[in-house]
């Protein structure tokens, strides 16, 4: 019996020790002991909800046994990431709270026994204004209600708005507002407004939205197609049965709505890039693009032409699809040819009767006509274009200043267009001779008929393109029939200047490729010596013309490779 009483009172002392009172969520007590006592320790605060920078501080209240207030001891208040000290007094230490408007924690120990409780701190805003969402020029305007630091409204308070860079100044009303107008265009816009008689400021986000919507057009000359805009009012609803204003071209056209808001203007202009602006009646202007496509395009621009060439045009139907026989019209001052367009839309006109000279041509069909003016010579000079990397820098190939050497010509113009990846962009100009051009063998020297013909057509046609093309460097082709001591070798007509020195460049990453420096060439004065002194390096590039074609290829590639590797 003894024994189970003495049980039941050791249960009794243990559930008495376990019992811990939970009055406040906010309040800690933790068991110190100071010499022989046990002393107890609480530390409470409640949370705090003040407007910004008034009087009103954060307080907790610290006690010791049975209540009682101690006095000086220390609180770390710990918030926004800095701590402070805070001494004690009569039971109560107080925290100034000048933070910008936002919600906080605030973390208080106690110094005494390092106790602490967590609280939230609410810093409300003197400003009170929202964000604004609207559409152009529709009545809803930014509003802003400035208080005291007790939260009533101010009245007669000066204030500062800026939006999109302009200040504007305002004052609040009995009922502490201000109001701004909202004309801007559509866009996203930050406002900010500032108190005069404080540092706070506060930000807010306008966004304008657009009444108006004009789509950009690409369209083939006089097909169906039509320029289209939508309009809404000014709550965002489609604007029906409204005299829209379009000005394209100088010309300005009025078309009215459907109920859908959406509004179309026929284009029936000539080829070409306009801008169209549409106008709504609410001031607001929206411009697009329209671009005009020519059904009647020419194929094959020649800086020159020779009499063995055709001048080609391609036709395509409303839709931009070859257009299959139709019968073209060419107008060649005053002589009328007429030619079929093939499978692929082109139509190709002989100009076998005309001599050196030169000529317009007019290619019409129905109401689609194109005009170019070009020169008939002893042979014909066209370019091909953009191969490499269009982004960087130039570099120009030419072949053909020597017709018998056609071989090596036909090589770099069959190989530089099927390698991927080059560091530089490249364009190839090709010379063609078709008069006097002479065959290997014949005894032709140097000033031979066909060589001149093809260098006068290089210096007339493609040193101007060259020197104004902003070219970084130009290689001239050519073959030689073995009178030297090397059969393939790169050079510079002109000694000491860059292109002397990217020739020796590209020599030296050539396994097969020499640098042979040649006092003399019939060739320099019409294209290589011109571009070297007037700001575009040159240099020569020798095949041998009785080369396997498997070793001219190889060599080639050799060369194009060597001058892409070049740092310009």
């Amino acid at each position: 019996m003894k024994i189970k009483i003495i049980l039941i009172s050791l249960f009794i002392i243990f559930i008495s020790i376990n019992i811990v009172s939970a009055n406040d969520l906010n309040t800690t007590t933790d068991l110190k002991e100071t010499g022989d006592n046990d002393i107890i320790t609480t530390i409470t605060g409640n949370d705090l909800v003040k407007y910004y920078k008034n009087d009103s501080q954060f307080e907790v209240n610290v006690y010791g046994e049975n209540e009682s207030k101690l006095e000086n001891g220390f609180v770390d208040f710990t918030i926004n990431g800095n701590t402070y000290k805070r001494i004690v007094s009569n039971g109560t230490a107080k925290l100034n709270v000048n933070l910008n408007p936002g919600v906080y924690q605030i973390t208080s120990k106690n110094c005494y026994d390092n106790t602490t409780i967590k609280n939230k701190i609410t810093v409300l805003s003197t400003i009170s204004s929202s964000d604004l969402t609207k559409y152009y020029r529709n009545e809803s305007q930014f509003y802003t209600t400035i208080l005291d630091n007790q939260g009533n409204p101010k009245a007669n308070a000066n204030i500062k708005i800026n939006i999109n860079g302009v200040f504007y100044k305002r004052t609040t009303d009995e009922n502490g507002t201000a109001k701004l107008n909202i004309n801007l265009n559509p866009g996203t816009y930050i406002l900010t407004v500032e108190r005069e008689d404080s540092d706070l400021k506060v930000s807010n986000t306008v966004k304008v939205l657009s009444t108006l919507y004009c789509y950009d057009l690409t369209k083939y000359y006089r097909n169906a197609s039509y320029a289209t805009a939508k309009v809404l009012d000014d709550c965002g609803n489609p604007l029906k049965n409204t005299n829209i204003t379009f000005n394209i071209n100088g010309v300005f056209y009025t078309r009215k709505s459907n109920d859908e808001g959406i509004v179309n203007l026929n284009i029936n202009l000539a080829p070409g890039d306009y801008v169209m602006t549409a106008i709504h009646p609410n001031t607001q202007q929206k411009s697009s693009m329209i671009k005009v496509l020519p059904k009647l395009t020419l194929t094959n621009t020649y800086l020159c032409y020779s009499s063995s060439n055709t001048f080609d045009v391609k036709l395509v139907d409303n839709n931009g699809n070859a257009d299959k026989g139709k019968t073209i019209s060419f107008n060649i001052n005053g002589y009328i040819l007429k030619a079929t367009t093939d499978s692929n839309g082109i139509a190709k006109c002989p100009l076998s009767i005309l001599k050196k000279g030169t000529y317009t041509i007019t290619a019409t069909y129905d109401e689609n006509i194109i005009s170019h003016t070009f020169p008939v010579g002893p042979g014909s000079v066209s370019v091909i274009k953009n191969i490499g990397n269009p982004n960087a820098k130039k570099i120009a190939y030419v072949v053909g200043l020597h017709p018998l050497e056609y071989q090596t010509h036909d090589t770099l113009v069959k190989l530089l267009p099927t390698i991927p990846g080059f560091n530089y962009c490249y364009d190839i100009y090709v010379v063609k001779v078709t008069e006097n051009v002479g065959h290997y063998g014949d005894g032709a020297g140097d000033n031979s008929p066909g060589r001149q013909n093809g260098q006068n057509l290089a210096y007339k046609y493609v040193y101007p393109q060259i020197i104004n093309g902003g070219y970084k460097l130009a290689i001239d082709v050519h073959s030689n029939v073995g009178a030297y001591p090397y059969k393939t070798f790169v050079f510079s007509p002109v000694t000491g200047g860059l292109g002397e020195q990217y020739g020796r460049t590209v020599a030296r990453s050539c396994s097969n490729v020499v640098y042979y420096q040649l006092g003399h060439t019939t060739s320099g004065p019409y294209l290589t010596i011109p571009l070297n002194n007037h700001g575009v390096p040159a240099f020569y590039f020798e095949e041998y013309s009785f080369a396997s074609q498997a070793q001219k290829d190889a060599h080639m590639l050799q060369l194009i490779y060597g001058v892409d590797g070049l740092k310009l």
